[in-house]
């Protein structure tokens, strides 16, 4: 499915500039979401095909079936589970397209998430990490995820609440303030 929207490219420069830039940043080496490009867990080595195919990816049509849509490789795209919850459902493909093309990636979609939950826990989070040097962040995120016996939801891995226990943790011990 990816190689057939990569085959369209041309097409969609003319008519849809921003799908077909989403498309050309796709690797179809790597199952991903089109939409929001988060990399798809796959049970497969080998061919490409055959990852694509155990990727935990939904096949979503762009004109929705409901109001019409065809079971046909033009009109599917592969978009992990919450994008394709959110997907607009209508049987215009532009209105689909464009939602696509205009997605957040998943990574600043999260990082947006977490900071937000970061200050709903604690007021304070954005002066406390100020200064923080980003780089110690990583050095000390699996000693504290471990210390608080972070637990995994299956399938989705570290909640946004969990990530930001954290974050809040992590800044409280390179500020060496008590939050």
């Amino acid at each position: 499915m990816a190689r057939h929207w990569m085959s369209r490219l041309d097409e969609l420069l003319i008519s849809m500039a921003p799908i077909a830039l989403k498309i050309l940043s796709l690797d179809t080496d790597v199952p991903s979401c089109f939409a929001c490009a988060k990399a798809a867990r796959h049970k497969h080595k080998g061919t490409p095909k055959k990852v694509w195919d155990s990727a935990a990816l939904e096949r979503a049509h762009v004109i929705a079936r409901s109001t019409g849509g065809a079971m046909v490789v033009d009109n599917l795209v592969m978009l992990c589970r919450d994008c394709h919850d959110e997907a607009p459902m209508t049987n215009n493909a532009s209105v689909m397209l464009r939602w696509i093309a205009m997605r957040e990636d998943h990574v600043v979609r999260e990082m947006r998430e977490v900071r937000a939950a970061c200050i709903a826990m604690e007021p304070e989070f954005l002066s406390m990490v100020e200064g923080v040097d980003a780089s110690k962040i990583a050095t000390l995120l699996p000693q504290v995820l471990d210390e608080m016996s972070a637990g995994f939801h299956f399938g989705k891995g570290l909640t946004t609440g969990t990530k930001a226990a954290a974050a809040i943790e992590i800044v409280r011990r390179l500020t060496r303030v008590s939050l």
